[in-house]
């Protein structure tokens, strides 16, 4: 051989580097590959986890917003019925309510039938 070069020595040098990567594969990749899939699982729950707790927060979130508007306008009422007593005027508790025409919405608003329910409240108050 020109340059010195052991056929058997490059063999025996490529089989140690085989079994070291081998090894060195069974004793640190496997481990920290499995380590890092674990971890990976982990963030992926928590953020599952996350946003499911968020969509939570925000479905109580309006459920406590329209409860306070329902008891502010409650709190309204019980106010203009303890005003108009202590005024002297009776009030009745029924409501009617009615759309109207506004900026091109509810268009053609009060109709016939619109005009015929609120008589129709108006003669029910009247009477009761």
């Amino acid at each position: 051989m020109p340059l010195n070069i052991d056929l058997v020595q490059v063999l025996l040098h490529m089989l140690n580097f085989v079994i070291l990567a081998g090894g060195l594969t069974l004793l640190l990749f496997r481990p920290v590959r499995r380590f890092m899939d674990g971890r990976r699982r982990a963030f992926e729950e928590r953020e599952r986890k996350n946003s499911e707790d968020a969509a939570e927060n925000e479905r109580l979130k309006a459920e406590y917003e329209e409860k306070l508007r329902s008891l502010e306008a409650e709190a309204a009422a019980i106010r203009r019925k303890a005003e108009t007593d202590a005024a002297g005027v009776a009030m009745d508790e029924r409501e009617f309510h009615c759309r109207g025409e506004f900026k091109g919405m509810h268009k053609g608003r009060p109709n016939e039938a619109d005009l015929a329910a609120a008589a129709d409240f108006a003669l029910s108050v009247a009477e009761g």
